[in-house]
């Protein structure tokens, strides 16, 4: 974990702007989740006025956004919503990877630019003690492991956000851990 964070602290603008394209990412996917729902509810359905009526929560709100937008909810319109979400989502994962392809291979750089920078400061006597395969390993794969600890380690950052964000109200601390009854997502 300190590795990731002195990764973070070092390249922080990348870092946030990995975190925050995943997100994004993951939210779009959620509302394109939630446009299949009704669309579900209306191909199982038999009478299809009453049972978009009954809708409640996150279908609902999908349902009102179709409506708000000036599309009528049926089954074509819905799955057309949920693909056009998931096109958007796909670009986003596309921008957000390559973004983060970039940052970790800027990162592997930094750290064998600093590895080739003490190598040449030290003393003569010390490299000469050195086996070769060590300060080989230490430019190639030491660099590898450390860049893939700083891109699982941003995955599981945007994974624990998009976690938070769609699991609900959270506990305050000031009601002994309960939830709060002015939660900013009334569906829950």
């Amino acid at each position: 974990m300190r590795v990731f964070i002195h990764f973070v602290r070092d390249h922080l603008r990348e870092s946030l702007a990995i975190v925050l394209a995943l997100v994004v990412s993951g939210a779009i996917e959620g509302v394109s989740y939630t446009a299949l729902i009704p669309a579900a509810i209306l191909f199982f359905s038999g009478d299809a006025p009453s049972a978009l009526s009954t809708l409640r929560g996150p279908a609902r709100i999908a349902m009102q956004a179709t409506r708000a937008i000036g599309l009528a909810p049926t089954l074509g319109c819905l799955l057309a919503v949920f693909f056009a979400f998931t096109l958007v989502k796909s670009m986003v994962s596309l921008l957000a990877n390559r973004k983060v392809g970039y940052t970790v291979a800027r990162v592997a750089t930094d750290l064998r630019l600093q590895l080739l920078r003490a190598l040449l400061s030290a003393r003569w006597e010390y490299l000469l003690r050195q086996p070769l395969g060590r300060l080989a390993n230490a430019v190639s794969w030491e660099a590898d492991r450390a860049t893939g600890t700083y891109l699982h380690g941003s995955a599981m950052v945007a994974a624990a956000v998009q976690l938070a964000a769609c699991t609900g109200p959270w506990p305050c601390c000031s009601r002994g851990g309960r939830h709060c009854s002015t939660s900013p997502w009334p569906l829950w």
